[in-house]
């Protein structure tokens, strides 16, 4: 296929970023590009310069070298080097001992292209909005009330076993279907765990690949195998259900919000007060006074520190005051959320709300960043990073402590002490700890994880709940 033909489209992506209004980090790198074009753009000698131009493969940017993969050039370098990475490890690792084919690659990349570009196209219209604000919210909520209740019935005798089953009794799905009570019974659920995930892969194949290749068994079985077995359903249902995985992902969210609650941090000598780094306080206000009196460079210190703290409270109301007032103003100028709730009024900080959701959490601009850090994770130096070893028991507490901790500290004083009633932070930790429970089992939060996994696809792929219906 031409270039010209393959980057059609490739022109409109430039506009599609310029209304994004968080600055943009560089998420490309010479030697990622230079390892894309080495697995991805392989080519025969006799093909070593393209398009007629005379320049080598190693020479053309990678837009002109492969299909576009999305309408965002960062978000396709950063899936290029997913792509080249897992074809490295996983695939030619293997494949080139079978054959020296160089057009291999090229053909799932152009694959892969025509199923992102139809996701793309299906999630622009979805109501992001919508499954954020109310969808997801009310399965988190039907979730944990029911979680709440198996805990609050279930009986001490039987412990977690009581738990999933009524919880099961009250939250079924077929996948899970029937509790793993015993090794026989884990057996059983996890066979139909495995169909689960077979069937829905079957039914999104057809969705988003190409016409040419929907009748090509071989390909249907080695893409539906890699996507049920490997990503779905060891990936997404077991590992990502793991209590200790969960806590732990919570905790590094909140590190990377909140950065001094890492623990590190904690150890370091304490920082100097920013008056005194200035130059407005006396370095000598401590010392104290040979008469044992207040000396007049303490009531001096203590006027000066209380100037400044009057000053700082003073401008920090000004600047609140201030955003408050330009938020409600440019609240009325803002459009209406789309929702099926038909009122004349809307609240104006609903609509501030929807704003602030649009341009700062959906905002193309935070995928590229994402998907790079995704990928330092799981593939460091693009290479497959050494497995972990599950946590043990104790590793576990620690891991569900620390998140507890960062969690309480997350909160500002003012608004923990009155939510948890005390100002005792131990007991604000250990109850912390106690509501975390309420994810702390693997087969509970199954269902949760495959709750959301259903309603992102029928979002997604409306056409599986119509077939479902026929």
């Amino acid at each position: 296929m031409a270039l010209a033909t393959r980057r059609l489209g490739r022109h409109s992506r430039q506009a599609s970023k310029q209304g994004s209004s968080t600055p943009q980090r560089r998420t490309t790198d010479p030697a990622t590009e230079d390892y894309i074009k080495r697995i991805l753009c392989a080519h025969p000698p006799a093909d070593s310069t393209t398009n007629g131009t005379g320049m080598q493969t190693s020479e053309l940017p990678l837009d002109r070298l492969l299909p576009p993969l999305t309408s965002s050039n960062e978000v396709d370098f950063q899936l290029y080097a997913l792509i080249a990475i897992v074809l490295d490890i996983f695939v030619q690792s293997w494949y080139a001992k079978i054959t020296p084919d160089h057009d291999f690659a090229n053909e799932v990349v152009q694959i892969i292209a025509h199923c992102t570009r139809n996701l793309e196209q299906r999630l622009r219209h979805v109501d992001l909005e919508s499954m954020l604000l109310d969808e997801l919210p009310s399965l988190f909520s039907a979730h944990l009330s029911a979680v709440e209740v198996a805990r609050t019935n279930a009986s001490k005798a039987y412990g977690r076993d009581a738990i999933r089953t009524i919880f099961h009794t009250l939250r079924p799905h077929n996948a899970l279907t029937p509790d793993p009570l015993t090794a026989e019974l884990l057996v059983e659920q996890a066979e139909n765990e495995n169909a689960w995930c077979q069937m829905l892969i079957d039914r999104v194949l057809p969705l988003v690949l190409p016409p040419e290749d929907i009748d090509n068994p071989t390909l249907h079985a080695l893409v539906a195998e890699v996507l049920s077995e490997l990503i779905l359903c060891k990936s997404v249902c077991g590992k990502a259900s793991e209590s200790w995985l969960l806590w732990e992902g919570v905790t590094k969210l909140i590190y990377a919000l909140r950065p001094r609650l890492k623990p590190h941090q904690q150890a370091e000598a304490p920082q100097i007060d920013r008056l005194e780094q200035f130059g407005l306080l006396d370095e000598t206000r401590d010392r104290p006074d040979s008469k044992g009196g207040l000396s007049r460079e303490k009531i001096s210190d203590t006027l000066s520190r209380g100037f400044w703290a009057f000053l700082q409270v003073v401008s920090f109301a000004s600047l609140i005051s201030r955003a408050a007032v330009v938020a409600l103003v440019h609240a009325a100028r803002l459009p209406a959320r789309a929702s099926r709730v038909h009122s004349m009024t809307i609240d104006a900080s609903f609509i501030l709300l929807s704003h602030t959701i649009h341009t700062r959490l959906l905002d193309p601009a935070l995928l590229p960043p994402a998907l790079q850090n995704i990928r330092l994770a799981l593939f460091p130096n693009n290479a497959l990073a050494p497995a972990r070893a599950p946590p043990t028991p104790g590793e576990v507490l620690a891991i569900k402590a620390e998140c507890a901790r960062v969690i309480v500290e997350a909160i500002p004083d003012f608004v923990r002490s009155r939510f948890f009633a005390t100002d005792n932070v131990s007991l604000m930790h250990k109850d912390v700890e106690e509501s975390l429970e309420m994810i702390g089992d693997e087969y509970v939060n199954k269902h949760l994880i495959i709750s959301i996994i259903e309603l992102i696809a029928v979002r997604l792929f409306p056409e599986i709940s119509e077939a479902s219906m026929e």
